[in-house]
């Protein structure tokens, strides 16, 4: 993963364990610094560390989303659990950004959540 060898030699960021929050602002607001040659990195490298960063992000914020939503609730994991029928440890991996959930997974906790379920709008409007 060219985003750990990138952040390790960088910032000495453990990505495994890390949070969003974690991240320095450089490298969240100002990739384009890390060119071609830059620690010895190629285009392929920069494009593959821009891609896992942008998965990485996206994957903190649904576990932020998750967690802000279900304390709102006054919701223990273990009420979200038996409220949508997903694991508790699902939901714990979900909320620290570790987890891959499928599609009816996120909607079972939509729903549970009191959220608008994914894709509950068309992406296109028809015509």
């Amino acid at each position: 993963m060219a985003v750990v060898i990138l952040l390790n030699k960088t910032h000495n960021i453990d990505m495994a364990n890390a949070h969003v929050t974690d991240l320095p602002v450089d490298i969240t607001e100002n990739l384009e610094r890390y060119k071609p040659g830059y620690l010895g990195l190629t285009q392929e490298d920069i494009n593959q560390v821009n891609a896992e960063l942008d998965i990485y992000i996206q994957k903190q914020k649904l576990g932020i989303s998750v967690q802000v939503a279900r304390e709102k609730l006054g919701l223990t994991q273990q009420q979200l659990t038996e409220l949508s029928n997903v694991p508790q440890s699902e939901i714990s991996r979900i909320e620290k950004g570790r987890a891959n959930p499928t599609f009816l997974t996120l909607c079972r906790l939509a729903k549970a959540l009191g959220l608008p379920e994914p894709l509950s709008q068309p992406l296109v409007e028809s015509e």
